[in-house]
């Protein structure tokens, strides 16, 4: 069974964006009010429901998470930092 790349990196998407927004210790309302994207948005994006999600939301979510677009859509680039506790 072939599984298509864009297919396979959006499915890590999910799962980076959810464990990256944890370990920063965010709600997904709490990522939604600093990235300007709904909370609805971010938990259907989390949940696989929404699999393409448009640049500008993959932007705001990176700059609220402090990583890069590229590493939150297709794992390329350097990861970001861990979250420093406050």
């Amino acid at each position: 069974m072939t599984i298509l790349p864009s297919v396979a990196s959006i499915m890590l998407m999910q799962e980076r964006l959810r464990t990256r927004r944890e370990a920063m210790g965010l709600s997904a309302r709490e990522l939604g009010r600093r990235s300007g994207v709904a909370e609805t948005h971010v938990s259907l994006i989390e949940r696989g429901t929404i699999v393409e999600p448009r640049t500008a939301t993959v932007k705001a979510l990176a700059e609220a998470l402090e990583c890069e677009p590229a590493w939150l859509m297709f794992d390329a680039g350097d990861p970001p930092e861990p979250p420093v506790a406050t």
